[in-house]
């Protein structure tokens, strides 16, 4: 049975946040986005639920603590 997709959001800024979530909600009413405030929280939550693997993760490059392009190498490394 296909469930419903899911996307993950690391964004530090809440209206680029809510831009992407209604475009992507307005393509697809059952798409769930789930919403990460920085690369640290996403990777840190990835970890804590690893069996559970999101159909696309959107990172934003310029953000505090831990940014896009560390986000996305660190990704890279852990199968």
């Amino acid at each position: 049975m296909k469930t419903n997709p899911t996307i993950y959001i690391a964004d530090d800024d809440e209206d680029d946040i809510a831009f992407l979530r209604d475009s992507l909600t307005e393509r697809n009413a059952m798409v769930t986005c789930v919403t990460f405030h920085n690369g640290l929280v996403l990777l840190s939550y990835l970890l804590a639920n690893s069996e559970v693997i999101p159909d696309l993760i959107t990172l934003d490059i310029n953000m505090p603590v831990k940014n896009g392009i560390l986000t996305l190498h660190e990704l890279k490394q852990n199968p």
